[in-house]
Parts: structure tokens; sequence; C-alpha cells
């Protein structure tokens, strides 16, 4: 009999279904708690990015999209922390992963992610947005979690307001250690084809982001149901606690009264209610 453990740990296959935002239509394989993990964090890094840049419910075209995951991954990869399980490495336009495109056409499929028409960007549905907003408060806001909003916070501040033009710039101009390398460079001199991060195994980690299994179980359930109805409903299968959607309507009524703010790294924490995680 299948529990909750082994199933959200049993690898994954997935196939691309048509209209792929995926350019390379092979099986990619992760536990299915790495992929709700790489989900629900790629929704939350949007979601602050989108608070940042105010551009309504739009991340940006997809290689900005791409540089701004990479962004976020990459120091949580160097520091040990099992968190994003995207395996980045040096292509054409910069850091690229398979996996990226993977959770962006399943993030479409459920309804959480969409790609207007004509519009070329990526941009959260309000079910994105409302499951961005319970992981953001009820995960990542945990103290053990705080590494990982921390890093998802500054690719915001840092990255969300600037053009796609200048988000490739300044991802050349990073400095990083390629995998199994022992020198920093520039990701502009990384060899085409390096790994850059890389999905950290269970013994290899110093430190892992903490989820509760009931709240990545809800998330597998709601996806389920918005991609058996075959279009995005108005209404889910509610992921929050009553407690929860009063809590995040107060924070986000907060924000909307203090919309001439600066949106700075500390204002964004102080908003997640994360005490202590704005000092350096």
């Amino acid at each position: 009999m299948e529990t909750e453990e082994n199933v959200l740990d049993s690898p994954r296959c997935f196939h691309p279904p048509e209209r792929s935002l995926m350019p390379l239509l092979q099986p990619l394989v992760r536990t299915q708690r790495e992929f709700l993990l790489d989900s629900a964090l790629t929704l939350a890094l949007y979601a602050l990015c989108v608070r940042v840049s105010s551009e309504g419910s739009a991340v940006g075209d997809r290689l900005k999209a791409a540089k701004l995951t990479f962004f976020a991954a990459y120091p949580l990869f160097r520091a040990g922390v099992k968190a994003f399980s995207y395996s980045f490495q040096k292509y054409d336009y910069g850091p690229f992963t398979r996996e990226l495109h993977e959770t962006w056409d399943e993030l479409r499929w459920s309804g959480f992610l969409d790609v207007p028409s004509g519009s070329g960007q990526l941009a959260l549905t309000d079910d994105g947005k409302r499951v961005a907003d319970s992981f953001l408060h009820d995960v990542l806001a945990l103290p053990e979690n705080r590494m990982v909003i921390t890093a998802l916070v500054d690719t915001a501040v840092a990255h969300a307001k600037h053009p796609t033009w200048q988000v490739i710039r300044d991802c050349y101009a990073m400095t990083v250690v390629p995998v199994g390398g022992k020198e920093a460079i520039t990701v502009a001199d990384v060899p085409e084809g390096a790994l850059l991060t890389k999905r950290l195994k269970e013994s290899a980690h110093r430190s892992q982001l903490t989820a509760p299994d009931s709240w990545l179980m809800q998330l597998d359930i709601d996806r389920r149901s918005n991609q058996a109805q075959g279009t995005p409903q108005e209404e889910l299968v509610r992921l929050h606690t009553p407690e929860l959607v009063g809590r995040v309507a107060a924070a986000l009524e907060r924000r909307d009264r203090g919309e001439g703010l600066r949106m700075s790294r500390d204002y964004l924490l102080a908003e997640l209610d994360i005490a202590g995680s704005g000092s350096s």
C-alpha cells in the first residue's frame, strides 16, 4: 500500500504535452516531491518578482524567467541547501535547464501559469498567485526556511524590474564555480554544456527546504483536479485554511496601502512576517 511518503519520494517520468514550451522532447525524471517543490518555489519566486516589478501578473519572457530562476537557485546550490532540483547548464543564452521547461508546462496545464496570446510573457494566473501566497506564508515563512526565502527575495529585489537584455547581461557577468570546477569564473566564460547546478542527493546536502507532506499532497490534488477539468477554473479545491486566507488577505491589503513604499528586501521579508530575516 502506498503511503504519502513513498508517493512523494517515488520517481516520476514526464512526457511533455502538445504545444510544450520544452524544446527537447525526452522524458525527465525527478521524484514527485522534488517536482512539487520546484513548482511551488518557481511560483513563489515569480510572485515576488511580479510584486517588485509592478507588472500586473507578467513575470517576463522565457529568457528572463529562466535567468531569474537561476539567480535564486545558484546560491542555494553552492550553500548545499536542497531546495530547487534544477540542473542548469551553460547554453546559447546563458544558464538553461530542461527541468524548468517541464515545470512551466505542468504549471500551464494545471492553470497556475499562462502565456497570454501573442504576448510572449509568462504570467501568473489568479490560481497561481493563490498557490504562491500559500507557499510563501505557510511554508517558506518557517524559521528553518529562512535561507531559501531570502534567496528568492534577494533575486526579486535585484533583478525583477530589469528588462530581459539587462537580466541576461547581469547573468553573464555573474561569477560562478561550475560543477566539478575549482576556480570562480564568469558565466560568459563557462564552456557551453558545463553544469552550473545539479540536483542534490539526500546524502549530499547540508540542509534542505522544509515542507509539510500534507501541503505538497494538497498541491498535487489541486493540480490534478485542474488538469482533469481541462481548463483553469475560478474556484479550486482550496489549498488554504480559512485562517491562512485571512492572513494572506490582510498582508496583501497592507501591501496595497503601502504601494508608494520602496519594494525593498526588508519590506518584502516584513510582509511575509519573517522576523529577523532582513538582517545581514
